[in-house]
């Protein structure tokens, strides 16, 4: 079995969890070199690698037909060219894809790369963030929107539209300095300065979540 990550922090993580729990037989692929001898020799282990060190594969590795592959963030890193040098590695390998966010799009999908046509809506298993609220392993969340009031003065953007197509001496301003000139100019004259302090003190400061924990 191979549990595949992405990112070297989710490799140390899941290493020190699997370690933690006294899973047995487990070993860490610690570079290219290591992975590749441990499929080329058939190692009978749980290996734990980054989908990084199949980027110099070449051919096939292993093709036993009981090689079970866990693949975290599965949504990422599979459709390019380490997903595709993965699968030409371990051609027979049974694969999970394991992710939160599933992509389905043209160019991209999550499903295409991991579901079979049995599985119903194209997941093998699903668990939901309605049914991670209902099991307490995860809290509601809740959105609200702050109303801020933005002043826009129109006449001060007019003004400041017509400076900037023909600013007095642009003949004399290359094109640096005529980018500069444009943004100081719409800055200056278009920013009402009563909208910062508004923005800062939106809905969600510290008072107003207290307010609303106070209304639990």
């Amino acid at each position: 079995m191979l549990i595949v990550v992405d990112r070297i922090d989710l490799d140390t993580q899941i290493t020190a969890t699997f370690n933690a729990a006294d899973v047995p037989n487990m070993i860490k692929a610690e570079s290219r070199e290591a992975l590749q001898t441990l499929l080329a020799q058939d190692v009978r282990k749980v290996v734990i690698t980054t989908i990084h060190k199949f980027g110099e594969a070449e051919g096939v590795l292993n093709d036993r037909k009981n090689i079970i592959l866990m693949v975290d963030e599965a949504h990422r890193t599979q459709e390019g060219d380490l997903g595709r040098k993965m699968r030409s590695a371990l051609p027979n390998g049974f694969l999970f894809g394991l992710t939160g966010t599933p992509i389905n799009r043209a160019d991209k999908n999550t499903f295409w790369a991991f579901g079979a046509d049995e599985d119903e809506k194209g997941y093998l298993s699903r668990y939901t963030f309605q049914e991670s609220i209902r099991d307490k392993a995860t809290l509601p969340l809740h959105f609200e929107s702050p109303e801020i009031r933005l002043k826009i003065d129109k006449t001060a953007i007019d003004e400041a539209y017509k400076q900037i197509t023909e600013p007095p001496g642009h003949e004399s301003l290359d094109g640096i300095g005529r980018v500069r000139w444009t943004f100081l100019s719409v800055i200056g004259r278009t920013t009402d300065t009563n909208v910062h302090p508004a923005l800062s003190k939106d809905a969600w400061s510290v008072e107003h979540v207290a307010w609303r924990c106070d209304l639990q």
